[in-house]
């Protein structure tokens, strides 16, 4: 390994333990830039299992609960970018004020919710398609090796869930910065695609893959596996089912807290290593969280 890439590793070690620092010293309030967004998801998700519920009963799907439905999936779309884009422009503003403002930040969350979004959905697109391919060849494999014994079957998910997770934590990697690109590049949504995988290209994840899959680890922890969880589909593909609007809102109501406890993690540590590549947008020193 060359010395230039001894350095590199250095310079995103220094960042996570930044990164580390920040939510530290910033949890509690980046817990409150994410209230509201949080507030958005549960509504969006009440109304969502108020509207399947009065459905069901009818025994069809007007067009008017279509579009109703398709409304309510916007929102709670919306308020997941603008968690994403509060927490990203807090934790920057961190890095280069003493006091950041909580206002601001969700403020410009709500400007760039749709962009983030945008940006961020090839990425979640394919890992989504990744998961649910993982489920659906682990059911399979269940059925083909629950004759053999539970050990066989244990260790063939086990190897399947490993094969994917590997390019599904390398994909998370190298476009962590997604959101901070939009944010304080203001790119538009496929140019931040571009530009975020510049700063962290594939010989950089591959060098680097330790710290940087750590990095893909904690998005896939705190704010991909989340987010699946809020999808029917991902409950369908793991057995669970079709339930009740009581249960199907706790289901909701649990992965938007998962997301909304867990997030902070993943974007304080993204912070640090987003400016340790732009430099040049800080104005002053930046303060010790």
């Amino acid at each position: 390994m060359s010395h230039t890439f001894r350095i590199e590793r250095l310079v995103i070690l220094a960042s996570l333990r930044r990164g580390l620092l920040l939510v530290r010293a910033r949890y509690l309030t980046l817990l409150g830039v994410g209230a509201l967004p949080l507030a958005l998801m549960l509504a969006g998700a009440a109304c969502d299992v108020l509207v399947q519920a009065d459905t069901a009963a009818q025994g069809s799907l007007h067009d008017a609960s279509a579009l109703l439905l398709f409304v309510l999936l916007g929102v709670r779309l919306f308020a997941i970018g603008m968690l994403c884009a509060s927490w990203s422009w807090y934790c920057g503003a961190a890095m280069i004020e003493e006091q950041p403002e909580i206002g601001e930040a969700i403020r410009m969350g709500g400007r760039f919710a749709l962009r983030s979004i945008l940006a961020c959905l090839p990425v979640w697109m394919i890992g989504l398609a990744l998961v649910a391919l993982t489920l659906m060849a682990g059911r399979v494999m269940i059925l083909i090796f629950a004759p053999v014994g539970w050990a066989a079957v244990l260790l063939a998910v086990l190897l399947l869930v490993s094969l994917v997770t590997l390019p599904l934590l390398a994909l998370l990697a190298r476009f962590c910065m997604l959101v901070q690109v939009t944010l304080f590049d203001a790119a538009p949504p496929f140019d931040a695609l571009r530009r975020s995988g510049g700063y962290l290209p594939w010989r950089a994840v591959w060098y680097h893959w330790w710290p940087l899959w750590l990095v893909g680890l904690v998005l896939l922890a705190c704010v991909f596996a989340p987010a699946c969880l809020m999808t029917q589909t991902t409950w369908s593909l793991l057995g669970a089912g079709t339930v009740s609007g009581p249960h199907e809102l706790l289901r909701q109501g649990l992965a938007a807290g998962a997301l909304w406890l867990a997030g902070p993690l993943a974007f304080a540590l993204i912070a640090p290593l987003y400016f340790s590549q732009r430099p040049d947008l800080f104005t002053s020193a930046a303060p010790t969280p």
